[in-house]
């Protein structure tokens, strides 16, 4: 089939110098010496091109200066390195027979088929690249025009390759509180032949249910980090980091870990390769299995309680009043204790650990008759001596977290139960 069609160009395009000895072409059909308005060109995808096993090829072919209608056919062989002057036929856009049995079946289901992306041009897809797809591929164009002249074919060669790409990150279920620091660790390595760059990325679902995943890092294959939308301002801070650590790991930082952290997390490594048309093509794609990130917020981790060592007591006893703040990683944390009777401030321990008594406390804290400390970041003590009638009624603790010592305003306040002081008057 190749050799007809060689000779049939060939013999219209010597019929045509021939024919114009003596008839004199019209100068608007002119364009350069040799061109014409009317001479057919087939452009195939430049090769030679390297795709993995396994992957979505596409090749694209196109034709310009031809004659007749807008639309026009297109039909792709094969020529196989164990038989390199012998076509195989794949697919037509307008003949359904003409395929060889060997693709029939690719053909019917799908598995290979051309996509028309304008009347004078298509993209033939193969959808999952096998080792018998190595070879010289033609892209011929069956002729509309009043007589031949130029290509009505062209040829580029597909060589298919092993997919070496791997990339792994252990599967995790991470629980964090916020503000903490989470890292994620990536394997990344390839062993092709030919010369190619990685990417590098990690990604973040929000819900279980998602399927649209957000850019968090991203390590270029022109070894760029490019950080996505909603982590930008983060990275500009130095709280999402990524670093590579000898050939093949990635670590990834996220630091000051927000509530809209929690999610998903996973890496995915891409293998690109230089086309010989200088565009970069991604030749393999491997996600890793998925880590699972909770977020605790401050609010939810922060609580107090209050208990007395003795709550029936005589005038004249001793009640001392125990508040205890539960937080995670409470060390690194500033808190405010405040002691209230019947909903009235009695005294209040500052982040710095100073007291401060109301007012109608003030006396009798000179006095030795009221104490309050602080023993520890999270046990807060009020000890009130001979106490009297003035001190029944209900006590509660209240504990407000202050992003700094200094702030005045609290991030979030929480209030402990109440509890009960019941004197017996003597006598």
């Amino acid at each position: 089939m190749e050799s007809e069609r060689g000779s049939e160009t060939t013999y219209w395009a010597l019929n045509q110098t021939t024919d114009s000895l003596s008839t004199p072409l019209l100068s608007s059909e002119v364009i350069e010496e040799g061109l014409t308005t009317g001479q057919r060109v087939v452009t195939v995808q430049e090769g030679p091109l390297y795709r993995v096993r396994g992957s979505h090829v596409t090749l694209w072919c196109k034709v310009s200066g031809y004659q007749g209608p807008a639309e026009q056919n297109f039909q792709w062989s094969i020529y196989l390195p164990s038989a390199p002057e012998r076509e195989v036929q794949i697919v037509s856009t307008i003949d359904p027979s003409f395929p060889y049995a060997i693709y029939t079946q690719r053909v019917r289901s799908r598995g290979i088929f051309v996509e028309r992306v304008q009347g004078d041009a298509v993209l033939l897809h193969i959808t999952e690249l096998q080792d018998r797809d190595a070879g010289e591929y033609e892209c011929h164009t069956p002729s509309t025009d009043e007589r031949y002249f130029g290509s009505y074919s062209a040829k580029m060669n597909l060589s298919v390759i092993e997919d070496t790409l791997l990339a792994s990150m252990a599967p995790q279920a991470l629980t964090r509180t916020e503000g903490d620091t989470v890292e994620l660790t990536c394997e990344v390595s390839k062993s092709t032949t030919q010369h190619t760059h990685l990417s590098v990325g990690w990604y973040h679902l929000r819900g279980s249910g998602e399927h649209h995943a957000e850019e968090v890092l991203i390590l270029s294959k022109d070894f760029t980090l490019k950080p996505g939308p909603s982590y930008e301002q983060r990275f500009l801070v130095g709280d999402v980091q990524l670093n590579k650590v000898g050939n093949t790991t990635y670590k990834l930082f996220l630091r000051g870990l927000q509530p809209s952290d929690q999610g998903q997390l996973y890496c995915e490594a891409a293998e690109w390769i230089e086309d010989p048309d200088k565009t970069w093509k991604d030749i393999s794609r491997k996600q890793t299995e998925r880590t699972s990130l909770a977020v605790m917020t401050q609010g939810r981790d922060l609580s107090v309680d209050i208990a007395a060592a003795e709550s029936s007591l005589s005038e004249g006893d001793t009640l001392q009043l125990n508040c205890t703040v539960e937080a995670q990683k409470s060390s690194s944390r500033h808190f405010q204790v405040t002691w209230l009777l019947n909903g009235m401030k009695v005294a209040r321990v500052d982040p710095y650990g100073v007291l401060i008594w109301e007012e109608e406390y003030e006396e009798r804290a000179k006095l030795g008759q009221l104490q309050a400390f602080k023993p520890s970041n999270t046990i807060y003590v009020l000890t009130i001596y001979e106490v009297g009638l003035r001190d029944n009624g209900t006590y509660h603790c209240s504990v407000s977290e202050m992003k700094t010592p200094g702030d005045l305003h609290s991030i979030q306040t929480n209030l402990s139960s109440g509890i009960q002081v019941n004197l017996k008057s003597i006598g």
